[in-house]
């Protein structure tokens, strides 16, 4: 074992007051020198955390849309006529759209109900489903192979990585590509974003890692490139074996990845140590603001704060609200830590002293939103990459 986070309830389980919060399960993380995997030891059923109330729609940041949008040109095939492209855990059809709007023969599959059905309102072919080899097989007989693949901040999600490569084996057109983004485990390590680690992020990749677990089914690794979202992603593109060569930029990488440990445990321990540390220094500096007589908020309350909120033990007593874009989590209290959450616009007539900033990985965006209406005696709270006050 590396990590213990102690017990965590679901990192998106946003709940009213009075609803019963009792799930926990224990937040172990682990790593093995073989496959290079750097995972969570237990995770709840996946049906616990995606269903028909999953609270997250990918529109709600324009900074991704741009993202994505960018993402599907660079990948595009050619001819659009001849083409069928997938995307597994496509959520409200953000990256799709541009598929869509081109006329390529295209599927979404996303295993949230919500979601989907707003795809779908947009013209997006979606289907409900958690992706696996047998859905792969029968989307073959229905549509084809598919020219492309991709998927963006779901495939850490998926618990049997083996079922997952034997899909996108039988689903991957022989000169296809499977181009998929995800949280760097480099990135992780570098920033001690330790709030990476929750239900959903079963695992935390690294080149190493993705290329061992998908050359043992004919798949390889042919490009990696790193990525500024969600405070440092990595793109892995995979083609069936021996049908396209390696980039340089990919070998690159994965000699950096072993100078840096990546395939070492003292590494991760390491990793732990700092955890520790952290954990330490944010309960210091907040006690401390808040005997002082200070008013304390959080800003985005994300899947990620969950972590942060319930291993560092941060409750009600010290951060008086969260304020949040998202309608489904306004009216509603984080999870295990049971504070409440309101809208932007309602946090405007009570502004606290600091504002701690959850959504680190969008603060580009949320600073430059708030650069005119946030008043300078109001102060920010860094948490990552290092634990920070910010006047305005």
């Amino acid at each position: 074992m590396i990590n213990d986070f102690g017990p965590m309830p679901i990192a998106n389980s946003f709940r009213k007051e009075g609803d019963e919060d009792s799930f926990r399960y224990k937040l172990t993380t682990s790593f093995c020198e073989f496959c290079k995997l750097f995972q969570i030891n237990e995770n709840p059923k996946v049906e616990q955390m995606f269903h028909d109330a999953y609270p997250f729609f990918t529109s709600t940041s324009k900074s991704m849309v741009s993202h994505f949008s960018k993402f599907f040109e660079k990948f595009m095939p050619s001819p659009v006529g001849d083409s069928f492209i997938v995307e597994i855990g496509s959520n409200d059809g953000s990256l799709l759209a541009q598929a869509k709007n081109m006329g390529f023969r295209h599927l979404g599959i996303d295993p949230s109900g919500n979601v989907v059905e707003r795809a779908k309102s947009h013209g997006i072919n979606a289907i409900c489903a958690f992706f696996s080899e047998k859905l792969a097989s029968e989307i073959v007989s229905d549509h084809g192979k598919a020219t492309r693949i991709y998927a963006a901040n779901v495939i850490c999600h998926i618990p049997d990585l083996h079922d997952l490569a034997r899909g996108v084996r039988e689903l991957l057109a022989p000169e296809g590509l499977f181009v998929f983004e995800e949280p760097y485990l480099g990135s992780m390590l570098e920033k001690i974003s330790y709030d990476q680690i929750y239900d959903e992020h079963i695992y935390i990749f690294s080149g190493l890692s993705v290329q061992a677990v998908f050359a043992e089914y004919g798949l390889q690794l042919v490009d990696l490139e790193k990525q500024g979202t969600h405070g440092g992603s990595m793109r892995y593109v995979i083609a069936h074996e021996s049908t396209t060569t390696p980039s340089k930029e990919m070998l690159g990488i994965l000699k950096r990845e072993k100078e840096q440990g990546l395939n070492t445990t003292e590494t991760y321990l390491e990793f732990a140590n700092e955890c520790e540390k952290r954990k330490s220094q944010l309960r210091e500096l907040l006690i401390g603001l808040t005997e002082d007589g200070n008013r304390i908020a959080g800003y985005g309350a994300t899947s990620k704060s969950t972590t942060i909120l319930n291993y560092c033990h941060i409750g009600n007593e010290i951060i008086e609200y969260f304020c949040d874009t998202t309608p489904e989590k306004q009216g509603k209290l984080t999870p295990g830590s049971r504070i409440p959450v309101i809208s932007r616009e309602a946090a405007q007539d009570k502004l606290p002293d600091y504002f701690i900033l959850f959504a680190w990985n969008h603060a580009e965006e949320i600073m430059r939103l708030e650069s005119e209406r946030m008043p300078s005696s109001v102060a920010w709270i860094n948490i990552i990459p290092k634990i920070e006050i910010v006047s305005k």
